[in-house]
């Protein structure tokens, strides 16, 4: 048997729907006409949209995010290697990830001319990619189901 959870209600439509049960609360069991049946159905369909719309955006940020985080670690990879500060600033500037595809996250790190490593970890259905040049090393983790990322950050590489 299949569960599936129901979709949350975006906070700007909370107050709408808000209105509606309590209204019904207030009247009791209220017998609708069907012009209001269908206007009903049409507004709980038109939320449904606008909550699927916000997550494609949101998607898209998080896209949009980690191409320039890529783009500005290479960089930096390519120039800074005596200092690591820059490495852990850049970190925080652009960690934690949210609400990102992960197949389309992995094709933008893939991008990377430092990217080293993507492990796969199904038992937490989580990703770790890790970038290095010489000495240093940046990397995170990004679980797959909760669509964020953990344990970003950056550091030295002690070579034998």
């Amino acid at each position: 048997m299949l569960r599936r959870t129901p979709t949350p209600v975006a906070a700007d439509n909370r107050s709408v729907v808000d209105a509606l049960l309590k209204r019904e609360r207030a009247f009791g069991h209220v017998k609708a006409s069907a012009p209001m049946r269908v206007a009903a159905i049409l507004a709980l369909l038109l939320l449904c949209l606008m909550n699927t719309s916000s997550a494609r955006a949101d998607s898209a940020s998080c896209l949009a995010k980690v191409a320039s985080f890529v783009t500005e670690l290479d960089e930096l990879l390519e120039k800074e290697q005596y200092s690591i500060r820059p490495h852990q600033d850049l970190m925080k500037e652009y960690f934690p990830l949210r609400d990102c595809e992960a197949e389309a996250l992995l094709d933008v790190v893939r991008s990377s001319r430092f990217i080293r490593s993507i492990s796969y970890f199904p038992r937490r259905n989580e990703y770790f990619i890790r970038f290095e040049r010489d000495n240093l090393r940046a990397s995170f983790g990004y679980f797959v189901a909760e669509r964020k990322s953990e344990l970003a950050g950056a550091g030295w590489i002690n070579k034998p």
